[in-house]
């Protein structure tokens, strides 16, 4: 069983092993343990927060990939900062995005419209009382009328 430490001044990861079990100075324990009984596979990824001028983590035993989300954010947090992505990926209307496309105009149209505004349009959406499926179908399609609406105009002037 191992343990993942991270510094998050310089944004170093340690691995605790058998013979080495107390982490070095300033790092911190994550939540991340590896049971080598179950899985070799893990993945920490480092993003540097321009805003806190600190490294920010993601980590999970038992994958190889970052989520899209995760990816998508951390592309948010090296251009934006950290509170500015907290801000757009805590929105409730976040669980409607499932490509790359959708987040992408998701964070284009956090720029024109205000994050209460998709806060409204979710729980417009919640109220119908509908399945999770048709949930989201309507959710990407009011997304993609947004962005047509918006980010069309924006290129036009």
């Amino acid at each position: 069983m191992a343990r993942i430490f991270f510094n998050p001044k310089t944004g170093e990861i340690w691995k605790s092993n058998k013979y080495l079990r107390k982490p070095p100075e300033g790092y911190q324990p994550t939540e991340i343990d590896i049971d080598y009984r179950y899985t070799r596979r893990y993945i920490i990824e480092t993003v540097y927060c321009p805003e806190c001028k600190e490294y920010h983590y993601w980590g999970a035993s038992g994958r190889t990939t970052l989520p899209l989300s995760i990816q998508c954010q951390f592309k948010l947090i090296e251009e934006k900062g950290c509170s500015y992505a907290e801000k757009i990926f805590k929105n409730s209307y976040f669980r409607y995005l499932k490509t790359r496309k959708d987040y992408e105009r998701y964070i284009a149209l956090c720029n024109h419209i205000d994050l209460e505004t998709f806060e409204k349009i979710n729980a417009e959406i919640y109220k119908l009382g509908l399945s999770y499926k048709e949930e989201e179908k309507i959710g990407q399609a009011i997304l993609s009328l947004l962005a047509r609406n918006y980010l069309q105009k924006k290129g036009k002037e």
